[in-house]
């Protein structure tokens, strides 16, 4: 199940999870069934015990040649979401893990029926390290005896609401980052209360605590352990929580109480009235560089010369033309976010009708990107400056190390699953070492840059759009029509930041 490991959203120890839960069920089955077994005297236990043994020995068997019956792979295509036989959401390494967690789980639930039938209770332990520590829940209760249901209480109902948005849709990155906002909410509130007793002072409490908040509190040493309610009442100085950041932290919380009315019949319209107080546009969260930002960027040591990999802020003889060159020149000629430029594969970068192009896209199976929005997929003609650098020499390299390989092969995913983290850390390390970086300036800036330039060679708004992979309401707008290839490459053609990059052209002789 290796593969697994490289698949956004769903990694390996989701699809571990799931698995488990899916045996748990089959062993509180087999409870039953044993239970009820004695009490019929039409069924002889040993009989029983000798089918399952033989079928567990098949199961075994087609797990050793890597086959999987019809019953494995209904039951794969079950807990995937899907009646499609591959699953189109799911790739087909990630599916076939699924799958042989599946046929390993029905294998154990044969061994220990059979152990259950004949008494050997020794035997009833599971043997495969997968399911190590998984128990049943227990036979379901007789008419009339049953529990007391689960109590709806808020942290019951918050892990309820993470669990199902980490197998459906959330990386891990977005996983870890929601359980700690709603994580605070539950502190506040009270882990305890039930839902249904949640009300829109509770919200707004929480809502206007999270106001009076400090800039990178959750960085800030003085405020480890505390918790926000305590944090906003020691009334600490300085800068406080932007509103983007609001948004996010705010936004989350009305999201689950959407879930919560949705999912348990609760009126939280009057809950969901309650908001930061304006919308924040992302795209205007973050300014454009300014001309002499850029101007001293591409004159600092990693465009003309460092001293060594790991100083490049410091000049030298060295000019490495890596990812971490290239990357800050494709996103001021692309506007592409750098999550977009790290995931390129060199099968991304393609020609058609004489046009050098980068294909945005969301991939397949083991090379499936992590994509913002469904608008992000389209084409950028690759700009002429780009081509005299040598962008396409680094691409034929890196097409002959690997065939399906990623363009910057050598930035590595952060440990968070987020693809642009540790390039986002250099950049925003290196921008201060030269002197660039402001409150409002990042890598996304470029787009701004981008955008602008664009507008500045007066190309039209729904070709700005369709570079840039904003949404446009129009037909024009989908992913491939309205716009050709062609007028998009002149718009990026005219694009002219009043920058000399000619100490990074290769001259013709030289390529």
């Amino acid at each position: 199940m290796e593969a697994v490991d490289r698949m956004p959203g769903l990694g390996k120890n989701k699809v571990d999870a799931m698995i488990r839960s899916y045996f748990e069920r089959l062993l509180s089955k087999t409870e039953e069934i044993v239970f009820l077994t004695p009490q019929d005297p039409s069924i002889d236990p040993e009989f029983e015990a000798t089918l399952a043994e033989e079928d567990r020995q098949r199961l075994q068997a087609e797990l050793a040649k890597g086959k999987f019956d019809k019953i494995t792979l209904l039951e794969a295509q079950e807990l995937a979401g899907t009646g499609a036989n591959t699953p189109h959401n799911v790739s087909a390494d990630k599916f076939r893990a699924i799958c042989n967690g599946v046929l390993r789980a029905r294998i154990e639930q044969r061994r220990i029926y059979v152990a259950m039938l004949r008494g050997a209770f020794d035997e009833v332990k599971s043997k495969d390290p997968l399911f190590d520590g998984v128990t049943s829940t227990g036979m379901p209760p007789l008419p009339g005896d049953e529990p007391e249901p689960k109590q709806l209480t808020l942290e019951n109902v918050i892990d309820k609401f993470c669990a199902m948005k980490e197998v459906q849709d959330w990386t891990s990155k977005t996983a870890d980052e929601n359980r700690r906002i709603l994580g605070w909410f539950r502190e506040q509130i009270g882990p305890t209360k039930n839902i249904n007793d949640i009300n829109i002072e509770d919200v707004r409490e929480f809502r206007d605590t999270l106001f009076k908040l400090p800039k990178h509190f959750t960085k800030t040493v003085a405020f480890e352990g505390m918790g926000l309610a305590e944090i906003a009442a020691a009334k600490p100085a300085g800068e406080k929580l932007g509103a983007s950041t609001l948004q996010k932290y705010f936004g989350c919380v009305r999201w689950f109480l959407s879930w919560c009315g949705d999912e348990y019949d609760i009126d939280t319209s009057k809950m969901l009235k309650l908001k930061i107080g304006h919308k924040i546009n992302s795209f205007d969260a973050r300014e454009p560089f300014s001309h002499d930002q850029l101007k001293r960027l591409f004159k600092s040591p990693q465009f003309t010369g460092h001293n060594s990999p790991s100083h490049r802020a410091t000049p030298g003889s060295l000019l490495i033309k890596d990812g971490k060159f290239w990357i800050p020149l494709i996103g001021l000629y692309t506007g592409m976010r750098l999550g977009e430029i790290v995931q390129l594969l060199v099968t991304d970068v393609r020609e058609e009708k004489d046009v050098l192009h980068f294909d945005v896209n969301k991939g397949e199976g083991d090379a499936k990107k992590t994509l913002k929005t469904k608008s992000s997929v389209r084409r950028i003609p690759i700009h002429p400056d780009l081509i005299r650098m040598g962008f396409m020499d680094h691409v034929a390299l890196q097409r002959q190390k690997n065939p399906k390989g990623r363009v910057f092969s050598e930035i590595k995913t952060g440990k968070n699953g987020d693809h642009s983290h540790n390039m986002s850390k250099y950049f925003g390390r290196y921008l201060k070492l030269v002197g660039v970086k402001t409150g409002k300036t990042t890598f996304h800036s470029f787009r701004h840059n981008f955008a602008d330039a664009l507008r500045n060679a007066e190309a039209e708004d729904s070709r700005i759009k369709a570079l840039i992979g904003h949404a446009e309401k129009s037909t024009t707008g989908i992913y491939g029509v309205g716009v050709l290839l062609k007028v998009l490459a002149k718009d990026v053609e005219r694009i002219n930041y009043d920058l000399d990059f000619s100490h990074l052209f290769i001259n013709a002789k030289d390529i």
